[in-house]
């Protein structure tokens, strides 16, 4: 059920579910949440965090894709699976997944953000720092692009990319 009190009920049921132990091999906790409303795309996200949180990403992104099969058009979904993905050391994954939240809009900064993080820790650093630059990414920390820099070992290209996107 949706309406205006879905979110309120998606973040009950992470939180019923965290005090109540759900998870792996504790069905009790997760039927109470279940029955709270875990099937909502929101609350697939708060589940992702918790499944974080304990360090089981595989799970995560399973939460995660049953969210982006409930909402297939929330660019946020896409973003939240790129993350974990990242953090589980698979970046062509998470790419993949950060582009497909860019198709859904391409105005994302948080997906963008994340996408430039990708790129720095693949040592793609002109591609970092595109994806960074605040003119294509409003709202990006300008540490974010220090950071990709940073992982370069020849910080002129991705210097003189970001001044020819400046003068563009």
């Amino acid at each position: 059920p949706g309406g205006p009190w879905a979110g309120g009920r998606a973040a009950l049921a992470c939180v019923t579910g965290v005090r109540d132990g759900a998870g792996p091999g504790r069905p009790a906790g997760s039927a109470r949440s279940m029955g709270l409303g875990w099937p909502a795309a929101p609350a697939r996200l708060f589940r992702a965090w918790y499944y974080v949180a304990v360090d089981q990403l595989d799970s995560a992104a399973a939460s995660i894709r049953i969210a982006m099969r409930l909402d297939p058009a929330a660019p946020i979904n896409d973003t939240r699976l790129g993350g974990v993905l990242y953090y589980a050391d698979d970046l062509a994954g998470a790419e993949t997944a950060l582009r497909g939240a860019l198709r859904k809009d391409s105005t994302y900064a948080f997906a963008r953000a994340m996408l430039g993080d990708v790129y720095a820790e693949a040592g793609r650093c002109v591609e970092a720092v595109r994806q960074l630059n605040p003119a294509t990414a409003p709202g990006v920390v300008s540490f974010r692009i220090a950071q990709a820099w940073s992982q370069c070992p020849d910080g002129v290209a991705p210097a003189r990319a970001f001044v020819a996107q400046q003068a563009a």
